[in-house]
């Protein structure tokens, strides 16, 4: 079982430095890291203020449905004469 697992550890390390030759070897610059990297921030930070107007639009929305359930509870709710109380 050890043999195993000192087997499978050593097939994982090869992999990986395998992998990382790979990514080396293919002419991947700093350049072009950067450049992917500006590229992923603009893109978030568009996606973010889309999603923050998104969430404003839906408050007002919501604003509006609190107010109308509002006047609807209080034109559904019986009105007493001051000083009357309803008993359950």
């Amino acid at each position: 079982m050890n043999k195993l697992i000192a087997v499978l550890a050593l097939l994982l390390v090869l992999v990986t430095g395998l992998m990382v030759w790979q990514f080396y070897a293919s002419g991947v610059s700093g350049k072009d890291i950067e450049s992917v990297k500006a590229t992923v921030r603009l893109e978030n930070e568009s996606l973010r203020a889309d999603l923050q107007s998104r969430c404003d639009k839906l408050d007002k929305k919501l604003e509006r449905i609190e107010g109308k359930l509002d006047k609807l509870i209080d034109m559904l709710t019986p009105k007493l004469p001051d000083g009357m109380k309803m008993v359950p």
